[in-house]
């Protein structure tokens, strides 16, 4: 068949071979100019929450009792209330307004104090601890939120010490954690610990004995696989019985307020890298002996837990420490110390170190029957003012504090207010600082209550949040019900 002399047949073709060369010439622009660029949104400030959740794992034997404190650190009144899980479902309690700077504690007797809890506040913001009351003292801040990985140091199983590790699930569905612990020779995972199962509203008190014996310096690090939980380990030895909370992710920088080498008193660290590399760290003392050779850089091993010793560092008895990564290895630091005294009389308690903040909340204080320490520390290059403020204000003196350079500072709560059963205290700062409560039996036991303070960022949590906005490539159509 011919083709007519006026090409009508060679027109589409002509026409197809545009259309593919503009395809063509559209795939290699995209090709060298790439995708658009994303539009990015500044972040938003973002207010002061009005309700917030914590949770404290409480896990002690029936006859013994507790003490729960609550205070309310907020410029607004504070309604808080308290749940219980005594057949692994929430029963709350009557609702509590505190006024700010208040502190309600609420004893729990002997039964009530094995089951976990969860504190609710609403309005005002408020924060919670909780210390055991009879046998050994034992202390522990709640803790704010689940987290998707929990890591937890000092824990020890040798020469007849038991360790624990507590997942308490206060949620309606069941939780699935993963465990693996790290020793001195390093990580040791184990098929035994790879799926915990938590049901929902309990808490699993796992023996740590059982799966990591004769460890006499031992961290563990949780991973949770499904579910939420939230995590604390415990001990028992021959000196005394500790708590001490777990933190969601390991740190460049750790201090604490307060550590004490005389004849009767040993502190020391335990120092967790959770990591596939060595960490390299530095150890320092406030007022640090200008004979002492110091400690040195020291070398954490991949996975590993290492012990330090802080005796003979200081120039004097009580000092504080500071904890820093040189090789940007983060890791998990808890200060251990132990008390014996003259008569043989031995105490034990732990504190996980919690960074550092310009407002620390202390509750659990009081100073009837007992003697209240607030001590401060700071870990920066430059000095720093402080004000620390108590249930009816505080003493002059404590709105001028100057804390120098790696310096610290100790007040007497009793000093104010000698005979007052609940006295919760808020430090302020210039700079970030770190805060810590020790409560002393004033009845001539041995009985030693330590806790680092809680940060700030626990209550308030982040003060700016990403930007809302509408991206017009996602669809809007409607799904059907």
């Amino acid at each position: 068949m011919m083709t007519p002399a006026d090409g009508t047949r060679a027109r589409p073709t002509m026409v197809l071979w545009a259309v593919a060369a503009l395809a063509v010439l559209g795939l290699v622009a995209d090709a060298f100019m790439g995708p658009p660029a994303p539009v990015r949104f500044a972040a938003e400030s973002q207010e002061v929450p009005l309700a917030g959740t914590w949770y404290c794992p409480v896990v002690v034997g029936h006859e013994e009792t507790a003490t729960l404190s609550i205070a309310a650190v907020g410029d607004r009144p504070s309604i808080v209330t308290v749940e219980r899980y005594p057949d692994g479902v929430a029963v709350a309690d009557p609702a509590v307004q505190l006024t700010p700077g208040d502190q309600i504690d609420i004893p729990l007797p002997a039964g009530q104090a094995t089951t976990p809890l969860r504190v609710r506040w609403l309005n005002g913001s408020a924060v919670a601890s909780w210390r055991l009351e009879t046998g050994d003292a034992a202390s522990a801040n709640c803790l704010a939120a689940p987290s998707r990985t929990w890591y937890v140091a000092g824990l020890d199983t040798a020469a007849g010490a038991r360790s624990f590790l507590q997942l308490f699930n206060p949620f309606g569905v069941d939780a699935v954690a993963r465990v693996v612990f790290s020793t001195a020779e390093g990580v040791v995972p184990l098929v035994l610990t790879d799926n915990i199962l938590v049901p929902a509203g309990t808490t699993y008190r796992m023996p740590l004995n059982d799966f990591q014996p004769e460890q006499a310096g031992l961290g563990a690090a949780v991973a949770v696989l499904a579910g939420r939980l939230v995590a604390t380990g415990e001990i028992f030895d021959g000196r005394g019985h500790a708590l001490v909370e777990a933190v969601p992710a390991p740190a460049l920088e750790a201090s604490f307020a307060f550590g004490k080498s005389d004849r009767g008193t040993t502190s020391w660290l335990s120092i967790m890298n959770p990591n596939p590399e060595e960490a390299l760290v530095e150890v320092r003392v406030s007022d640090p002996r200008p004979d002492a050779p110091g400690l040195g850089d020291v070398a954490i091993p991949p996975g590993a837990t290492v012990r330090v010793d802080l005796a003979e560092q200081s120039s004097q008895s009580d000092y504080g420490v500071m904890v820093a990564s040189l090789n940007d290895q983060p890791v998990v630091v808890v200060r251990g110390m132990s008390v014996r005294t003259s008569s043989g009389r031995q105490g034990l308690t732990l504190s996980i170190a919690r960074g550092t903040s310009r407002v620390w909340a202390l509750p659990g204080g009081g100073t009837r029957t007992r003697q209240t320490r607030v001590n401060l520390y700071n870990p920066g290059p430059e000095a720093v003012s402080v004000t620390v403020e108590t249930t009816g204000g505080g003493l002059p003196e404590w709105s001028a504090i100057v804390l120098n350079p790696n310096g610290r500072a100790s007040l007497q709560l009793e000093e104010f207010a000698p005979d007052v059963a609940s006295l919760p205290t808020v430090v302020r700062a210039s700079a970030p600082i770190t805060a810590e409560l020790r409560l002393v039996d004033a009845l001539g036991t041995l009985r030693l209550w330590s806790s680092v303070g809680i940060p700030q960022r626990d209550w308030v949590g982040p003060v700016r949040r990403p930007a809302v906005h509408r991206d017009p490539t996602l669809s809007t159509r409607p799904l059907a019900d």
